[in-house]
């Protein structure tokens, strides 16, 4: 119940006050639990609800379709894959006898694996240890399950002198640690084959620019690329591929990726061209007039500037931002001869590809899941599998990740990836993070019950953070953080609101800041000084301040340090940005609307909403939901929607479309308590208008009453059925955890010949 001046509200009915105070005449909505409560919902009309519902609510046809996407037999058809990422693997031979611990011989004669490290690990415990050559030979035994010699590594590495090891036996190291995201253990390695002056394989190599892209040491790394490419005559186009996507990644830096690939053509090297493809949309996306000449040249001079991969690269970029653009291309004439071009090219694995995308990220699955299918190529259906993934990951859909994966796994026989089981536990974090505490605790304890310690190393790559939060009231609220290992090179872990400081000693080593960071850093920071250069920074990455919510967060910081623009035009501006571009995010069209909504822009407010249709803007995750029913609810209050606020307190009560928070049901309590506080402010100030006094006094004493006395007893239901939909998620994703973990075992035990 709401509590106001020390009463508890309880009404009865709010029907009869409505119908006496606003024109009612629309067949709307129909739920039994509000008749009980006397609302006749076919007499209800709303101004504005009703169109809000339809963008907020998933379209029939997009839940029709995505429950085709995930029915098992559309899998059945990747079972022509054969599965070569599971190769038998054997025991190294050795010629070197076990004589430290008694019966290890024996035990890995049988090919015991698991019991022979066991054994070991046992008599380390007890004091009884392998010789250095003993360690060697077993280490290099174990080398074929990685995460054996990764354990053996472990445990040895203050008893084993390094420097007195082989450059085979570092170089087999190194693997194992890049292979158990061991980056300490690397870098302590790869430092000591610098100094001994070994020349790096390529391969080595592309571990050393992962690892250290991934540890913010993009210096370092591109000291190694840089090297590497100048002092060799023959390098595999790989490392160029490698570099490129992780330095853009972790640095967002275009120039930098240029300098990369003007560099490695500068040597004469091959490229593939699907690197070229990116670069070449990349530079056009950032609008760089120079390079573009530059990179068009290039391309015609190698015969590439007319490829598929080029031509359909950045048409690709262009559909996936509009909806309509995509729609009228993808069933026309362009599309059946970009069809012939691809297959005449050899393309057309490329093409199925990118029109899987495409497809997923304007939610037209039945589309999706029939170009999936024309897959013939292995490598690029590993591709899209992981395409798949990333796009329910971006939705918010943890339950379509494991159903697609378990799918993957019966029908397809699929082995199953790290990354995959990463997907899926960064997602339902994501979607549920007043549970992350929780679900990061059933993670680990089905991991520690792996039989084999194979991805163990997730216990320490996976970890959850906390969201900064003030009020202690609210449920502790946390995230997703990846946790590669901190090597000491000068760089400290970015804290939740960074400041200027970390920011420019990042772009000191060429990592541009993301806008979500320089957002958080301006809406924190209270110096003048700190603000301008924070803007400067702004104005480089976004130089066409194509943001609204980053505008919208450098505008407030404006006034509060004096400046007086207008926010209706602030808010005009942005709309006239937005119909120019002709796109614009959920996000940003969330964060105008609020901004409206706080200063009081009526008009302005109602306008934005008409503008999630008029973009075909859909709302995407359960946290962005929430957020805009708060504001929109809000709204709904201070501008005496009484309508519109029924209507959608009805639609969230009855919808299963996303899981409501305590954080949700509390600020939908405050927006109440404060209204009626506003009501009678409201009251005391009129002195004159007679008119007015009365209908507010009529609002307060006969509306507002049955209003709350519905509203609270909607609050009342979705807490009491979240809290069991809290309880089921819990269980859900305890259960996809326990399965995830039982196909790694399973896969596992068909990697080995021997006992276990």
């Amino acid at each position: 119940m709401l509590f106001h001046r020390g009463k508890i509200r309880n009404v009865n009915s709010i029907f009869q006050i409505l119908k006496n105070s606003i024109d009612i005449n629309q067949n709307r909505f129909n739920s039994d639990s509000a008749y009980n409560k006397g609302i006749d919902f076919t007499k209800l009309q709303t101004e504005y609800s009703s169109d809000v519902i339809e963008f907020l609510k998933t379209p029939q046809r997009v839940l029709s379709e995505l429950e085709e996407f995930v029915r098992p037999e559309h899998y059945q058809a990747f079972s022509k894959f054969p599965n070569r990422a599971l190769p038998v693997r054997k025991i190294q031979p050795t010629s070197i006898p076990y004589t430290s611990i008694k019966s290890l011989s024996n035990i890995i004669s049988d090919k015991k694996m698991k019991r022979a490290f066991e054994l070991v690990l046992n008599n380390y415990n007890d004091g009884k240890f392998l010789t250095d050559l003993e360690f060697l030979s077993l280490f290099v035994q174990f080398s074929p399950f990685n995460w054996y010699a990764h354990k053996l590594l472990q445990l040895y590495q203050e008893r084993i002198n390094f420097k007195s090891c082989k450059k085979k036996v570092l170089m087999l190291m190194l693997k194992v640690c890049a292979s158990n995201l061991d980056y300490k253990l690397f870098d302590e390695i790869f430092q000591l084959c610098l100094q001994k002056g070994y020349i790096i394989p390529d391969e080595i190599l592309i571990s050393a620019i992962q690892v250290y892209m991934k540890t913010e040491n993009v210096q370092l790394a591109t000291q190694l690329f840089n090297q590497h490419v100048l002092s060799s005559l023959i390098i595999p186009p790989r490392v160029l591929d490698v570099y490129i996507s992780n330095l853009y990644n972790q640095t967002k830096n275009v120039s930098m990726c240029m300098d990369a690939y003007r560099l490695w053509l500068s040597k004469s090297s091959e490229t593939n061209i699907a690197i070229d493809s990116f670069m070449y949309n990349l530079i056009v996306e950032h609008e760089r007039a120079e390079d573009i000449a530059w990179m068009e040249s290039s391309l015609r001079m190698r015969n590439r500037l007319d490829r598929f991969p080029i031509k359909f690269g950045s048409l690709c970029n262009e559909l996936s931002k509009k909806i309509t653009a995509y729609e009228k291309f993808i069933h026309s004439e362009s599309m059946h001869v970009l069809e012939g071009v691809a297959k005449f090219e050899g393309n057309e694995a490329l093409l199925i590809d990118n029109l899987t995308y495409l497809h997923l990220r304007h939610r037209k699955y039945k589309d999706a899941i029939t170009s999936f299918q024309r897959i013939e190529d292995e490598s690029k259906f590993r591709s899209i599998v992981y395409s798949v993934l990333r796009h329910f990951e971006k939705e918010e859909k943890p339950d379509k990740i494991f159903q697609v994966l378990i799918n993957l796994k019966n029908e397809a026989k699929l082995d199953i990836h790290w990354q995959y089981i990463l997907i899926y536990w960064r997602c339902a974090l994501k979607r549920y993070p007043y549970l992350a505490s929780k679900i990061h605790m059933n993670f680990i304890k089905q991991l520690k019950q792996l039989k084999y310690h194979r991805y163990s190393f997730l216990s320490k790559l996976l970890r959850t953070n906390p969201y900064p939060n003030n009020n202690q009231s609210f449920d502790t609220r946390d995230f997703p953080v990846l946790n590669f290992g901190k090597l000491d090179y000068g760089l400290d872990t970015l804290p939740a609101a960074p400041k200027l400081k970390n920011i420019e000693s990042r772009m000191i080593q060429g990592i541009l800041p993301n806008r979500e960071l320089i957002r958080k850093s301006i809406k924190f920071t209270e110096d003048r000084k700190e603000f301008d250069r924070l803007l400067e920074i702004s104005n480089l990455m976004d130089p066409k301040a194509s943001n609204i919510r980053l505008n919208v967060d450098i505008f407030y910081k404006e006034s509060f340090f004096g400046n007086v623009q207008s926010v209706l035009e602030f808010v005009i501006k942005e709309k006239r940005k937005i119909r120019k571009n002709g796109i614009v995010s959920d996000k940003d069209l969330c964060e105008l609307f609020k901004m409206c909504y706080k200063c009081d822009l009526y008009e302005e407010a109602g306008e934005i909403l008409s503008m999630f249709k008029e973009f075909n803007v859909v709302i995407v995750g359960d946290q962005q939901m929430m957020k805009f029913i708060s504001v929109y609810v809000k709204w709904c209050w201070r501008n005496k929607k009484f309508q519109d606020l029924v209507l959608i307190m009805e639609w969230i009560k009855v919808q299963n479309q996303f899981v409501v928070d305590s954080f949700f049901l509390t600020n939908l309590k405050t927006a109440a308590v404060k209204f009626v506080g506003e009501i009678d402010k409201e009251i005391s100030l009129i002195t004159l208008d007679v008119d007015k006094l009365e209908e507010l006094e009529h609002i307060r004493d006969k509306v507002i009453p049955s209003i709350i006395g519905y509203y609270d007893s909607v609050l009342e239901e979705l807490k009491e059925k979240h809290n069991v939909v809290h309880h089921n998620v819990i269980n859900e994703t305890r259960i996809a955890f326990a399965e995830l973990m039982k196909w790694v075992d399973e896969d596992t035990e068909l990697m080995f010949e021997g006992e276990w």
